[in-house]
């Protein structure tokens, strides 16, 4: 029905879906009086042989040839209905609502897409979860490239506050992560070792009371040079069937970093986020076949109810890589 209760006119007589005769009066009714009845004859004919989405489409497109000056202005009427909202629930986890203008939507759905693919046979996530992981790694490129804009005259960096004895295992406190919201974000220590695996690391000495005595330099637990050569080893994420590249990648350790595993080549192997938190929090555990040649030579995977799924070190991609060099 039209606004003022009534129906479009024609709509006794038109022989498709309400839903069609819906989109159809939404996209002729803002057109020039002059071509309304002709959009109108058109949007009703192709109505036989379009689905709702694609009579919208349709329609979309001839408001664009037929009235271009109104659908800019329309455009800009659109843009700014944009919003977004980030709220924390009761559990901590937060909910994400907003409205986004057509052209944000779609650069974000293209960046998404190749997240949206299942990585390897073991992925049983939903289609929702893959779409909520892909913004994370999108999220975490867009830190780790460093070209984001400074807050307070600093880079932005992910930064997690965690004792000593909860690193290394020795207590189950949760750590803090320190954002921009006013409620507190806790951490498990098992995320806190995946977090550790491939982070930079800083030592902030505290007397008796609390009160910081001194903040040691930030030291990346692998370093750029180590973190290239694995790219070049493993070319990517090292779980069986998994193609996710190494960008979108953590350097972990087959020994914990935080229990005294060293971080050198033969120790660490290149894992995408989502089964880098299958390897700490979902059970699976990655053990060489070859216990001298560790990471640089083939790995096992065992799933968390016995599933056992071979992994071969990767064809070299790029320079010669030698195990021994740094």
């Amino acid at each position: 029905r039209t606004r003022d209760g009534g129906l479009p006119s024609g709509a006794e007589s038109f022989p498709g879906s309400f839903e069609q005769l819906r989109a159809i009066h939404r996209h002729t009714k803002s057109l020039p009086p002059s071509a309304r009845a002709d959009a109108t004859s058109t949007l009703a004919g192709l109505s036989a042989d379009l689905g709702v989405d694609d009579l919208r489409a349709v329609g979309r497109h001839l408001h664009h040839v037929v009235d271009p000056d109104g659908s800019a202005r329309h455009a800009e009427e659109d843009y700014g209905r944009r919003w977004l909202t980030m709220a924390p629930l009761l559990d901590g986890m937060h909910a994400i609502d907003g409205v986004l203008d057509a052209e944000t939507a779609g650069r974000l759905n293209t960046a998404l897409a190749p997240f949206l693919v299942p990585s390897g046979s073991d992925d049983t996530r939903t289609t929702g979860q893959r779409r909520a992981d892909g913004l994370s790694e999108l999220v975490n490129t867009a830190i780790a490239a460093e070209q984001l804009p400074t807050l307070s005259g600093a880079t932005t960096a992910l930064q997690v506050e965690v004792s000593l004895a909860t690193l290394t295992g020795g207590s189950p406190l949760p750590a803090q992560l320190h954002s921009s919201s006013a409620t507190p974000v806790w951490l498990t220590p098992t995320a806190v070792d995946r977090l550790a695996c491939d982070a930079s690391v800083r030592r902030l000495l505290l007397d008796p009371t609390g009160v910081p005595l001194d903040l040691g330099r930030a030291v990346r637990v692998f370093t750029p040079a180590q973190r290239r050569a694995l790219a070049s080893r493993d070319g990517g994420c090292r779980f069986p069937e998994c193609t996710r590249p190494a960008q979108h990648t953590d350097a972990h350790h087959l020994e914990p970093w935080a229990a005294g595993g060293a971080s050198d080549l033969a120790n660490g192997l290149l894992l995408c986020r989502y089964h880098h938190r299958q390897v700490h929090e979902g059970g699976w555990c990655a053990s060489p076949r070859d216990s001298d040649l560790g990471a640089n030579g083939p790995l096992t995977f065992t799933g968390p109810a016995g599933q056992r799924l071979e992994s071969a070190v990767p064809r070299v991609r790029g320079p010669a890589f030698h195990p021994t060099r740094e």
